[in-house]
């Protein structure tokens, strides 16, 4: 029973099962049925629906290719004209709107070109606002500036806010100072943190100080860099639409998220904030906004808790940005790429095709971390070197910009270029960018009014000076440099790294930067002139030590005088020296000791006497109180006068008649020239210049003219001074000054002595120019009265008696000699006779110490011409004294080349090849080098081929062979005599010092070795024990000497006793020399 109950359950659930699968069947075999009727239907070619839906897809796909390939087969420069010409064509009322949908025609295909922004116009100015105050900010905005000027194509309008002295530098500097009322008096009252001070808070006032017709301005920080045309970032005020009035850049960091530090607080913003080194400012929406008070009641209402801002001016615009958001239109990361502290810059460059304005936001500038800081700072270093010059392009187009004034343009075009002064004319309408207080400037008003001012130029190869000076000077100085931008930052090293210029704050450094090609000698003096802000100037030069206290001198001196009731010049005597290290003199009794020893000069006694000698330094050598002088032709000293007497007449360029013309026009002007008695300068050496005008002579004249139009012809004291009467002296009047002329001459004759290079006869014997003997008519030598060598000699020519055959006076061989010495070498005469002082008397046929001279034929531009010079067969090059030189080829030629060298001291030379004629007319080239002093010199070379300096042998003199020998190098001379130099040369018998009686022991104590010679020194010790030349000593010893290193030139060690104790108690023996015959 209980199997049959189970077995029908089952039965029924397979029925079941069976019915429910038939059912799926029958409706997919109506679906079927029902397919293939449409299919039937609609396919007359066989295909459904989907494959025809596909079939079609892919005609449009080919369609799409072939239209594609049409639109591809024009050229770049269709496609630029089409798009060209339908943005010409545009509807002027769409012009502000953000998207733009162009459609340009092209065959039979279309382009569809969105967001298509219109160019900025060619000739739209560009306003730009930067504040910038203190000196640093003026250094640095000359950076950004560049970059700027750089890109740009549009006219730009700087527009500065700026302190007192940063007005008077940027105002020089670009000539465009639009701002009125720029007074920083409304945001004094904010406390600020910033390293910017209270500046850092003068982009609040844009909007008031701005000029009311100007709608739009971009603010720039000083340390920005831009990378891209500014026109770009202009273009964007256009989609600052409806109440939208600031365009910010994000900030990178996480400063105002207040995450930095443990609680850190600072200012509300929203979100990130925003950085306001590059502004976008509406200043026509933010003027009706009513700014001022906008920020006004924020700031207020936020130091109620904040106390103080922390980032000067993106703090309140920050906080004003929290409270009305609508107002901010954030600009693209590019236009701030922020390099600081805890800056999230990467993120923003790393995402970006092209950087726009690098942001060096941090006070570490360009020391700041970053892992991609060499490309930014090499970026920032091209600008900072980049010549501005080159920037000073036309903007061809813009009428209202032209580069230079018409009235300019005139000038330059009125010039005639076969005027021989056509380049110094055109010079003189140059303008030169002026960079006035590069560095940091401090002057204190001195209250009695003495005070003074050393005014002086220079360029980079005499930067060395500055410091010097300033040991030597404690007073105000106004220096104006002549630099190119390159090398103004290397001044800019050099002076941050000298403690003594940065402990100077009264010293003004003024660029004038590189321009044209000749010095700007009387317009750098006019350029230090003119910001000197003391009431006396001392008119100096670079070359020039000042002696010590010359500042507290001339004080006094200006107040004993009365300077400012009358028009003085007070003079200050120049000398020189030819010695580049040099012990200063520290009163006028060392000064005058010098003179007397040769080691000092009267300045430029030997090349330029007119330029000084009115001095009278022969009176001021014994003057005790101020003496007057009168004016002389050609006058040059160096002055002290009033702060606003005539400035340097700017034609003269280059070396020539610039301090001449100056003092000339301070004469015409009635000014009393006073020499001090106690006060002197001191030039030092230094290469010489050769930037001589051309036509000088020409601007000489010009410049006479010219006095005489302004001051009467009088003042030339042409007249006066041709026709005057004879001064009538009384005895002490001509007492006094025949003494003075004759000291003077003593002097002058001293000077010369030391001038003259020194022969044979001055070499070894240092006291041979005090000598009083005359020269002895027997033997030619100087000596005591009868102790003439050559008494009882026989004389070799004529058999007589005491005298030797050099001063033989016989007639028969002293005719054979004079034959000989009439005979000419290679075009080559013998000078007797010579109209200079210090040649004549010089006999070339003398063979005693006297010098000898000859002259050769040289060719130059002018034809052939006659060159006297000093025979020196010991010499190895060719001198040519430089007014000789200028003498015979004229001012217009220049030297081949400039050589330095080091004989203990730097001596720069220049090099010239002259053309010398030999035998047959023919000519060889000789190189000579032109000094500065001294006389001409023919060298050994030139003397051998020449023929010049050969002094045949006696022929009734024995020689010996052995001794005639002659070794061309060191190493045949120790190959052929190997028992005198292989071995070590010692005694072999025992020497002992005998030391006097009253000899004190004495034990000099080791001095110290540089640990580099330590190692060589014990392997040359050890060496020397080695050989038996020394022993180590252990004992205790009474006398010990300390040793000196010396590094020989083949790197090897030598060592010196120092044994100067011992010495003292040495007895020596004094023995007679034995003579075998």
């Amino acid at each position: 029973m209980r199997g049959h109950v189970m077995f029908r359950p089952r039965k029924k659930y397979i029925f079941l099962l069976l019915v429910l699968m038939l059912v799926p069947l029958i409706i997919l075999t109506y679906l079927s049925v029902m397919h293939d009727d449409n299919f039937n239907r609609n396919s007359l070619m066989g295909f459904n629906n989907r494959e025809a839906a596909l079939a079609e897809r892919v005609r449009e796909v080919e369609d799409e290719n072939q239209m594609l390939r049409r639109q591809l087969s024009l050229s770049q420069y269709q496609l630029q004209q089409s798009y060209q010409n339908n943005i010409q064509g545009m509807d002027p009322r769409n012009e502000g709107t953000d998207d733009k949908e162009v459609e340009i025609g092209i065959n039979n295909g279309t382009i569809i070109c969105t967001n298509v922004e219109e160019n900025v116009p060619k000739c739209e100015v560009i306003h730009v606002a930067i504040v910038c105050a203190g000196y640093n900010a003026s250094r640095e905005v000359i950076t950004l500036i560049k970059s700027v000027l750089f890109y740009r194509k549009n006219p730009i309008h700087l527009h500065f806010l700026a302190d007192k002295p940063g007005q008077l530098t940027l105002s020089t500097l670009f000539d465009t100072w639009d701002i009125t009322g720029g007074k920083n008096d409304d945001v004094s009252w904010i406390p600020n943190k910033h390293y910017s001070g209270v500046y850092g808070l003068m982009k609040l006032l844009l909007t008031k100080v701005l000029p009311k017709d100007m709608d739009k301005v971009i603010v720039l920080d000083t340390d920005v860099t831009f990378a891209t045309d500014i026109a770009e970032l202009w273009k964007i005020f256009r989609k600052l639409k409806n109440k939208k009035a600031i365009g910010l850049v994000e900030n990178q960091s996480d400063w105002y998220l207040g995450t930095l530090w443990r609680k850190h607080k600072p200012w509300p913003a929203l979100g990130r904030g925003f950085n306001t080194g590059v502004i976008l400012l509406d200043v026509k929406k933010l003027r009706k906004m009513k700014w001022m008070q906008m920020w006004r009641l924020t700031a207020e209402r936020e130091l109620m808790s904040m106390l103080s801002t922390s980032l000067a001016d993106q703090d309140i615009f920050n906080a004003v940005i929290k409270q009305h958001p609508d107002i901010v239109h954030q600009l693209p990361c590019a236009w701030n790429v922020q390099l600081s502290e805890n800056t999230r810059s990467e993120t923003c460059y790393t995402e970006i095709s092209d950087i726009k304005v690098i942001h060096w936001n941090s006070p570490q500038k360009l020391r700041v971390k970053n892992n991609h800081i060499e490309f930014f700072r090499n970026l920032y270093l091209t600008f900072l070197e980049y010549d501005g010059n080159l920037l000073k392009r036309e903007l061809f187009g813009c009428q209202a910009y032209q580069h230079k004034p018409k009235e300019v343009v005139k000038e330059i075009t009125e010039l005639d270029e076969d005027d021989q002064c056509y380049e110094f004319r055109r010079e003189k309408l140059l303008t030169h960018r002026i960079h006035l207080y590069y560095l940091d400037y401090q002057y204190i008003q001195d209250l009695d009014g003495t005070d003074v001012t050393l005014v002086a130029q220079l360029s980079m190869d005499r930067l060395q000076m500055i410091e010097s000076i300033c040991n030597h000077w404690l007073g105000p100085i106004s220096f104006a440099l002549y630099m190119s931008d390159a090398e103004v930052q290397q001044f800019l090293r050099y002076a941050l790294s000298s403690d003594i210029l940065m402990k100077r704050k009264n010293v003004g450094y003024h660029i004038v930067y590189k321009d044209g090609q000749f010095y700007p000698v009387n317009f750098l003096r006019n350029v230090a002139m003119k910001q000197v802000n003391t009431p006396y100037v001392y008119l100096s030069d670079i070359d020039f030590l000042p002696m010590y206290g010359l500042y507290e001198y001339l004080k006094k001196a200006i107040g004993m005088m009365d300077m400012s009731k009358a028009n003085k010049a007070l003079i200050v005597p120049a000398f020189e020296t030819l010695r580049y290290r040099l012990t200063f003199p520290k009163s006028k009794a060392e000064l005058l000791t010098m003179l007397d020893m040769g080691s000092l000069y009267t300045f430029r006694y030997h090349v330029w006497q007119k330029g000084h000698s009115p001095t009278n330094f022969a009176k001021w050598r014994t003057a005790t109180t101020p003496y007057k002088v009168q004016w002389e032709s050609d006058f040059e000293p160096y002055v002290v006068v009033k702060k606003d007497s005539p400035l340097y007449d700017t034609r003269f360029v280059g070396f020539g008649w610039n301090k001449v013309s100056h003092i000339m026009e301070i004469d015409a002007l009635g000014y009393e020239f006073i020499v001090l008695p106690n006060a002197f300068m001191i030039h030092m050496p230094h290469a010489p210049s050769f930037d001589i005008a051309k036509c000088l002579k020409i601007l000489k004249t010009e410049f006479q003219k010219d006095m005489s139009k302004r001051y009467g012809f009088k003042a030339l004291k042409i007249p006066e001074r041709a026709t005057s009467k004879a001064k009538i002296y009384t005895l002490d009047e001509a007492i006094a000054l025949g003494r003075n002329y004759k000291a003077s001459n003593a002097h002058l004759s001293a000077l010369k002595f030391m001038e003259q290079p020194r022969t044979s006869k001055t070499v070894d014997v240092v006291k041979s120019a005090k000598r009083t003997h005359k020269e002895c008519r027997n033997c030619g030598l100087t000596h005591q009265p009868r102790k003439c060598p050559a008494f009882g000699q026989i004389c070799k020519k004529c058999g007589k008696r005491n005298h030797w055959a050099r001063r033989c006076q016989s007639s028969a061989k002293s005719g054979e000699t004079n034959k000989k010495c009439e005979k000419k070498t290679h075009e080559v005469r013998t000078d007797y006779e010579s109209d200079s002082a210090e040649n004549s008397g010089f006999d070339e046929c003398t063979r005693g110490m006297k010098d000898k001279f000859a002259v050769i034929k040289i060719s130059t531009t002018q034809g052939q011409k006659l060159l006297k010079a000093k025979i020196d067969t010991g010499a190895q090059a060719n001198l040519l004294n430089y007014t000789t030189y200028r003498t015979l080829f004229g001012l217009d030629h220049k030297p081949n080349s400039s050589e330095v060298l080091s004989v203990g001291m730097e001596i720069h030379l220049l090099r010239v090849t002259i053309p010398v004629v030999e035998t047959g007319k023919q000519e060889r080239d000789v190189e000579f080098f032109i000094s500065e002093h001294g006389n001409n010199l023919f060298g050994l070379r030139l003397c051998t081929c020449l023929g010049l300096g050969q002094i045949p042998l006696d022929a009734n003199a024995e020689y010996d062979a052995e001794e005639t020998i002659a070794y061309s190098t060191k190493e045949q001379l120790v190959k052929d005599n190997p028992d005198i130099f292989e071995g070590v040369g010692k005694i072999n018998t025992d020497y002992k010092i005998e030391l006097s009686d009253d000899a004190t022991p004495v034990i000099n104590p080791a001095r110290r070795t540089p640990d580099a010679l330590k190692v060589p020194l014990k392997h040359e010790l050890d060496r020397l024990i080695q050989l038996g030349i020394i022993r180590e000593v252990q004992e205790p010893s009474d006398w010990v000497n300390s040793i000196l290193l010396v590094t020989k030139p083949n790197g090897s060690l030598r060592i010196c006793l120092d044994p100067r104790e011992l010495n003292k108690f040495i007895k020596r023996r004094y023995l007679m020399i034995s003579c075998q015959t």
